[in-house]
């Protein structure tokens, strides 16, 4: 999960992390991704996420974590 001021910026990071990831044979959750974009725009003056397509992805990717531990064998 990432937001950047750019367009681009939080993409590579997370490409980056995840080849680092896989390479010390980590168990990363891959997808959903979630890249925010000209993060000025989605949060407010107090820092609080405003726009409805971040929330959804975040939330679409927490859900993701739940199962992906569950899946892995957690509580």
């Amino acid at each position: 999960m990432g937001a950047s001021t750019g367009r681009f910026g939080t993409v590579r990071m997370q490409h980056h992390l995840l080849q680092t990831l896989v390479f010390v044979e980590a168990l990363p959750l891959a997808k959903p991704e979630v890249m925010i974009p000209f993060a000025e725009q989605a949060f407010d003056a107090d820092g609080r996420l405003i726009d409805k397509a971040a929330r959804e992805a975040i939330t679409a990717q927490l859900q993701a974590f739940v199962a992906w531990g569950r899946r892995l064998g957690g509580a």
